[in-house]
Parts: structure tokens; sequence; C-alpha cells
């Protein structure tokens, strides 16, 4: 799906009480503003409803267009069920339309976190602190956690969906991929969905997709922490550009290197968590997310401030 095209001169038009609108983000099927309401930050979204400009099939243009205001919907009502302060929360735009021009457009609004994508925040840094890396777990762990609480799974955890806050807490973003395990999927039958370097092993296979819960998440992470801890992703070089299904072969069979090859001196406890998160099948990661945490707390008292 396209990205609207817009400018920071169309948000004033469509939603005059923004203020101070800034340039925009493109991510996914998103376009994001920074801009203030009430003297107050927040980030504005903005996606397509509609796919008339791509496809000529009326039929299929409604069906999409039904689709993704259902999907932003439950993206929406994900995030405002949630109470953790490790997952993003609402801004004061509500879920709106808008028709502008040739665009249909679906609209809602997000806080602004101040801080920095941890995508970006390793790539500056290469390898996090041991005492940031188990904060990293611990506090995803918990945004994690807080979606199981409502029967439900992010499926698309990744460097680039969390954003470190300039105090040093960790947030989870982007709930437009989030299943409901006690729902019919609002995604076709058979389609995989989520970003292949960062799915677990029954993603990658559609039908297991019942089969899922928190677990898959945690998968997710423990590739996050891996990466966090050595710079490297545990099954695969991405500089080699490998193709996508090389990169869902190896998340499926590859096991990962020890990451004492790449960073000497981890402690055991630290290995032996991200490498039981990495578990092929789901009963070899933990029980339940309080097991993660607890993990990761012993291992940040033993290593203080590192």
């Amino acid at each position: 799906m396209q990205v609207p095209e817009l400018s920071k001169e169309d948000v004033a038009l469509i939603i005059p009480q923004t203020q101070e609108v800034e340039e925009p983000i493109k991510g996914g099927q998103k376009i994001v503003f920074p801009c203030k309401v009430n003297n107050h930050r927040i980030a504005l979204k903005f996606l397509l409803a509609a796919v008339g400009t791509i496809y000529e099939d009326i039929t299929f243009e409604v069906d999409v267009s039904q689709e993704v205001l259902a999907r932003t919907r439950r993206e929406v009502d994900i995030i405002a069920s949630c109470r953790s302060p490790h997952v993003i929360k609402l801004g004061s735009i509500p879920i709106g339309y808008a028709r502008y021009g040739p665009q249909e457009l679906i609209y809602f609004s997000e806080e602004y976190v101040e801080g920095q994508n941890l995508k970006e925040y390793i790539r500056e840094r290469k390898v996090l602190s041991l005492h940031e890396v188990c904060r990293l777990g611990i506090e995803v762990t918990m945004a994690i956690a807080e979606l199981w609480r409502f029967a439900k799974i992010h499926r698309d955890i990744k460097p680039g969906n969390i954003m470190r806050r300039s105090n040093g807490q960790f947030v989870l973003l982007d709930m437009g991929l989030a299943f409901d395990v006690m729902v019919e999927s609002l995604t076709m039958t058979g389609l995989i969905t989520g970003t292949a370097m960062y799915m677990s092993p029954e993603q990658t296979e559609s039908h297991k997709k019942r089969q899922m819960d928190f677990r898959s998440d945690l998968f997710s992470l423990g590739i996050v922490l891996y990466e966090a801890l050595t710079g490297r992703h545990p099954f695969f070089d991405p500089r080699r550009r490998p193709s996508h299904m090389d990169i869902l072969e190896a998340i499926l069979v590859a096991d990962p290197e020890d990451p004492e090859i790449h960073r000497p001196g981890i402690p055991p406890r630290l290995k032996e968590t991200v490498m039981r998160l990495l578990g092929k099948e789901p009963h070899l990661r933990f029980r339940d997310c309080h097991q993660v945490i607890r993990a990761l707390e012993g291992v940040r008292e033993q290593i203080g401030g590192r």
C-alpha cells in the first residue's frame, strides 16, 4: 500500500487545530507529522483509507478501505486499553477520516516521544551497555506482558518499533499488526505478516497462526537483544543482502552463534536468557513474561552499573 502524499501545510488545512507542524516522517504505510495541539506535542499519523489510484476494481477498493479502517480502529483500541508506561499512548486527536483531493485518509494521534529510535541508537553505538541491554529486555517484556493481558501479540517487535526516551526508558510503538488470538483475523488467510528479519519461526508458517502467543513476541525480542549485545543479527549477515526466503529459512533452521564470539565477557545468565528466547519452538522459551523479567533483573543486580 502507498503512503499518503501530504505536506505540513496540507495537515494544517485538514486539521485546523494543529500548530507548529513539522516535516513528516515516513514509515511503513503511515506518514507521521510531529505537531502541537493546545501547546502539547503529539505525533499525528495518516494512512490511505482506499487505493483507488492503484487498483481499478471498485469492489476491491471498498474492501481494502474497510480493512484499513478496521485495522486502524483496532490499533487505536489496543493502545487505549494498555496501561504500561512501555506501550505508546494516544494523543489528543482521535481517529478520524478525511478526503483531501483524490486521497481518502484515516488519521489518529499518539504521544510524541522525546528520544531516539532504537535502530538509530544501536547504529550509532554499535552495541549497548550490559545494563542497558537488561533494561531494554525488561521494559519491552513488560510491554509484551501488557498486550498479552488482553490476549494480543504485537507481531512486529524490532528496533524500528522501539523508542528510547531521553530519560533512558524504552517504549514499544506501532500496534498496526497486533493480533487478537480471541477473534477473527483481519489478515487474509495464508498471508505472512511482520518484518521477516524479526519473525519467530511459527510466524513464518501461516498455518501456525492460531497457535501463536506471547512467546512469538519473546522470540522477536531475543533477536533485538542479541543485536543490542553484539551489533549483529543472530541468524545471518544483512550486509550480504539475503533473499526473503533465505531469511525465513535461517530463522527456521539456523542456530545463533554464541554471542561471546562477538562480545567476550557477557555474563552467563544474560547469554542464557537471550539464547533461550531464541528457542525454535515456543516451549523452549519462557513459560511467562515474568520469568524473563526476573532473569534480567537478576543479571542487572549482578552487573551493577556496567
